[in-house]
């Protein structure tokens, strides 16, 4: 599958009224791992591996700004913050090792008497070339992706967003 053909069938995911009972961001995930394992998925794209930070390299914005598809370049080591999504979001390992935490929100009072979340971890696992994952926008899809592992990591996203326009599909950032 090449990367028009996965950004087709998003389209034609996305497009769907047929009542499915599975979550539209398990679906996409779905979608993307036949195309994680495409030698050819990326060609011609000259990803950047920032030895300070995760680099970002946006591949498509759809018509209208219903979806975006970017491609992410880890180092070793490197990690995203724990934070949640304003949108839904798949997805999946192309080379390389990666890992994902889940954590869930707690509520604690502050000095002012208001309510601060803080994140608790639940567990990861890892991600391999050709796993997926995905997070649901809001609380309930908090999470975190890096890279533990001892080579570059390229990792393949999909979010339902315009990051054209926004920049980032989260929402918030948060304290673990």
């Amino acid at each position: 599958m090449s990367l028009a053909s996965l950004i087709q069938s998003v389209t034609i995911e996305l497009d769907r009224q047929d009542g499915e009972s599975l979550p539209l961001e398990r679906r996409l995930a779905a979608l993307l791992a036949p195309a994680l394992t495409q030698p050819d998925l990326l060609a011609g794209i000259n990803l950047r591996f920032d030895p300070k930070a995760y680099s970002v390299t946006l591949l498509h914005v759809a018509p209208e700004g219903r979806f975006s598809v970017c491609a992410i370049a880890w180092m070793p080591g490197q990690w995203s913050r724990v934070h949640d999504h304003r949108a839904w979001c798949a997805l999946g390992v192309i080379d390389g090792e990666g890992a994902e935490e889940f954590f869930r929100l707690r509520a604690v009072v502050n000095q002012g008497g208001a309510a601060d979340p803080i994140a608790e971890p639940m567990g990861g696992r890892a991600l391999r070339p050709g796993m997926t994952s995905f997070a649901a926008p809001g609380p309930h899809g908090v999470h975190r992706i890096g890279n533990p592992g001892p080579r570059p990591m390229t990792s393949l996203h999909l979010y339902g967003c315009n990051l054209a326009e926004c920049g980032t599909s989260v929402d918030h950032y948060f304290d673990a």
